[in-house]
């Protein structure tokens, strides 16, 4: 063999052995078996304790708008006070108060005027004022006005010369200014009942007609009566209604039959108070 037939041949073995090393699979070690931890001749591995990261600190969370609102803005019944309702009206200040008003009277002739015009009238009028000079006690004013119409039946009438067969037409009508004093049951409420008397004058004209006949007079009387009532106080007004029965006397007024007038009035009425 030649020199170089030996190169050759030393060349290509150590490829295949480099080859053949190179595809031969590994050959596991075996592993080392586990320390118990009991084991006195293990040798103690400490153990480093990992250290948690600090937490990062964390930015407050925004205020929403209406909780910034509600702190920057204090709230509606702290900034504007509330201002209390009107107290009601009490009796001293109802002390040297005037009240005026008016009442629609319907009238009940009674007595001998009755028997000369027996009509319910519903044509009364009357103005008033009222002074509190004390919380339950008033002085005033009042003039009135009432009518009473009626139709009398066919019938014979006598006549200082004779007699009168006919149907006849009679009124009556009276006109007064009277002074009055009224006591009130109660210093406040919703109804004030109330109690009191009139005084004062009145004046009554009288007429009755029939076949053409006309009789006709004028009588002026002092006059007395009394009257009953309530006010009611409208709620957030200054105003009360007025609700009253009343007696009338003209003792002293006296034509043909009549020898006196006399009647009782409902009156509805508004007075302010």
């Amino acid at each position: 063999m030649n020199p170089t037939q030996h190169v050759r041949f030393a060349v290509v073995s150590a490829l295949s052995a480099l080859s053949f090393s190179l595809s031969a699979p590994a050959i596991a070690q075996p592993a080392a078996p586990a320390q118990s931890p009991s084991d006195p001749a293990a040798p103690a591995v400490a153990a480093t304790p990992t250290e948690a990261p600090a937490p990062a600190p964390t930015a407050p969370a925004p205020a929403t708008a209406s909780a910034a609102m509600a702190t920057a803005t204090p709230t509606a019944s702290a900034a504007t006070p509330r201002v209390p309702p009107p107290a009601a009206r009490s009796s001293q200040d109802r002390q040297g108060q005037l009240a005026l008003g008016g009442a629609w009277n319907v009238g009940f002739p009674v007595a001998s005027v009755h028997h000369f015009t027996n009509a319910v009238s519903g044509l009364g009028f009357e103005f008033m004022l009222r002074s509190f000079v004390l919380p339950q006690v008033s002085l005033g004013a009042s003039a009135d006005f009432q009518s009473f119409v009626a139709t009398k039946p066919r019938a014979t009438y006598q006549l200082d010369n004779g007699a009168l067969t006919a149907t006849a037409y009679n009124t009556v009508q009276t006109v007064a200014l009277r002074g009055t004093l009224h006591f009130y049951a109660l210093k406040n409420g919703p109804v004030l009942p109330y109690a009191g008397v009139t005084f004062g004058l009145g004046w009554s004209t009288f007429q009755s007609a029939a076949a053409g006949l006309a009789f006709y007079d004028n009588q002026a009387s002092v006059l007395l009566g009394a009257d009953a009532g309530a006010l009611f106080p409208i709620t957030d007004s200054s105003l009360a209604l007025l609700f009253a029965v009343r007696y009338l006397a003209l003792p002293v007024s006296e034509f043909l039959s009549v020898d006196s007038v006399q009647s009782v009035s409902l009156q509805f009425g508004l007075l302010t108070l």
